[in-house]
């Protein structure tokens, strides 16, 4: 999604690897509830629609790109659930375009102790007929919606110098022309009016709440006037007023990367054209970054941080990687992938490393090859005293049997895992609580006999697999639709997993061996997903599945 200010993209350059820990939010007191402290470069706002007609999320979608290039971060939600302290203490303002009509007290008070302790509230267009429950919500957002008309109109600046629409280009648009019930004039200051004959209708005001701040609109009914740029930099502006004083000159400190000539130009597919239809190829991309630089581009749901663990040179181009109880990194670096696909025995320049963090700091400083000479491997385990590894068409077991920490045994467990196309190899291997391994592997599927079991492509295509961990057996769990490159356990055992081209999340319902106990072929796991789109702050290149999911690589 295009935009003329985009916010740059984290590089790939200097590939890092991440750790983010969800913080002990609920060790804070529930009374402590005011917004986060003006230290913050970046403005965080939780979006509050629902499933209506309004179509809430294609609406916060379509401002998205504006908001992050001007520094504010939006994060959407449809469950008024999520008003409570502990959610809404991470935001700086609560943006409501939503039609529920009503709301729970708990959800009710929690949203005013938020406002009250200093938080913006910017209530947009179909908010002001929301919560119809709460009287105590309409006084304090300023009205509340009664009828409407339609029709295309500018409103009618009669504050134009207020620093919460100062420098808002005055825009026209078809919308709802929104008439309003229930005012509460009291310390309101109407910025905007709609002019209908002799008639001045309010249409954006603010007023304060405690510490706090209302922004409120009646812009704003469908994608015609979400997609004026001045509607995009009224909102943003109220936001920032809704936010305190300080949000109005706060801009985040990040990096401009440059744009470049690019190596060799890159494709550029057409969107609802036929698969593979071209246009003319982009010369010119962003430069790499640094690591500094792409963490300061990092943008990250409130409740996780993020550090670098290690980075380049010590490791390069990790594909898998696990945890040790010594709290060590075991990793995969694949620098074969995707084009350099070795006879069988010559060796390859994929490795297995050991990153080891000696001194506490919480930075990898120590490194050991436990493996080298490998070729396209994907993923990896530890078990039985060793490291299983995926590297099509083998599953190999190695292992350190003198104590120098390099791997002197290799046992090739199962073969058959073709290679033909390199992206469609077996990857994501976990250790099960049944003490077997669970994978997945892509529609290159498996091909081959293990224990007493032949699969043939048809047998073992795309999905999900397991066996215990010498190699005696393989189970083919579930089939899925397309390359499939995620999976992973909850809590009570349940498989969750990714596929590429729109189907980021699916479930494994009842494994495949009961459908073929009664003579049935397992079906193809349908996706869970709610949705299935992207979420760009700028413009992206893609072969197809334009503007959602191609590659859903794991759940956690």
């Amino acid at each position: 999604m295009a935009h003329e200010h985009p916010r740059p993209s984290a590089g790939r350059s200097c590939l890092r690897v991440i750790v983010a820990a969800l913080l002990a939010s609920s060790l804070l007191p529930a009374a402590e509830v005011s917004a986060q402290a003006p230290a913050a470069d970046r403005l965080r706002v939780l979006f509050l629609g629902d499933d209506g007609h309004h179509q809430p999320h294609a609406r916060a979608k379509s401002v998205l790109p504006a908001l992050a290039a001007d520094g504010i971060d939006l994060f959407y939600t449809d469950d008024p659930a999520d008003l409570r302290d502990e959610v809404l203490r991470d935001y700086h303002a609560l943006v409501l375009y939503n039609n529920h009509l009503t709301v729970g007290d708990d959800e009710l008070q929690a949203m005013l102790r938020f406002v009250q302790a200093g938080g913006g509230l910017v209530p947009v267009h179909c908010a002001s007929a929301s919560f119809q429950n709460a009287e105590a919500f309409i006084r304090v957002i300023g009205g509340a919606f009664k009828s409407h008309g339609t029709g295309t109109f500018s409103a009618v600046r009669v504050a134009a110098d207020h620093p919460a629409i100062q420098g808002v280009p005055v825009f026209e648009s078809w919308d709802e022309t929104y008439v309003h019930t229930k005012h509460n004039p009291v310390d309101r200051t109407v910025l905007e009016v709609r002019r209908e004959g002799d008639h001045e209708e309010p249409w954006t005001w603010v007023r304060p709440y405690g510490k706090g701040r209302v922004f409120y609109t009646a812009w704003g009914h469908d994608e015609r006037t979400w997609q004026q740029d001045g509607f995009k930099a009224l909102l943003s502006r109220g936001i920032r007023w809704a936010s305190g004083d300080w949000a109005l000159t706060a801009r985040p400190d990040e990096p401009t990367p440059a744009i470049v000539d690019l190596p060799a130009p890159l494709p550029v597919y057409v969107p609802g054209a036929p698969w593979n239809t071209q246009t003319d190829p982009e010369p010119r991309g962003q430069a790499p970054l640094s690591v500094e630089d792409s963490l300061k581009l990092t943008t990250l749901r409130p409740g996780f941080t993020i550090q670098t663990f290690a980075t380049e040179p010590m490791v390069r181009r990790v594909v898998d990687f696990t945890w040790d109880t010594r709290g060590r990194m075991w990793v995969v670096e694949t620098n074969d992938y995707p084009n350099r696909v070795l006879p069988e025995g010559e060796r390859g320049g994929d490795r297995v490393l050991i990153l080891d963090d000696t001194n506490g700091d919480g930075t990898a400083d120590d490194v050991k090859v436990f493996a080298d000479g490998l070729n396209l491997a994907t993923s990896l385990v530890l078990a039985r005293g060793g490291v299983i590894v995926a590297q099509a068409p083998d599953m190999l077991f190695l292992k350190d049997t003198t104590g120098d920490e390099v791997a002197d045994e290799r046992t090739v467990l199962s073969t058959g895992w073709p290679r033909t196309d390199t992206h469609g190899t077996p990857s994501n291997l976990r250790y099960g609580f049944d003490n077997q391994i669970l994978g997945s592997v892509g529609y290159n599927g498996f091909r081959g006999t293990v224990g007493s079991r032949t699969y043939d492509r048809g047998d073992f295509g795309a999905g999900y697999y397991r066996f215990p961990a010498d190699g005696s057996e393989l189970e083919y769990l579930a089939r899925t639709s397309n390359n499939t490159w995620g999976v992973a356990l909850n809590e009570e055992g349940y498989i969750f997993g990714s596929t590429a081209n729109s189907r980021p999340s699916n479930f494994v319902h009842i494994p495949a061996r009961y459908y073929q106990s009664i003579g049935m072929r397992e079906p193809i796991l349908p996706g869970i997903e709610n949705r299935a789109d992207i979420y760009p702050t700028t413009n992206i290149y893609q072969v197809d599945q334009f503007g959602k999911y191609t590659a859903g690589s794991a759940h956690e």
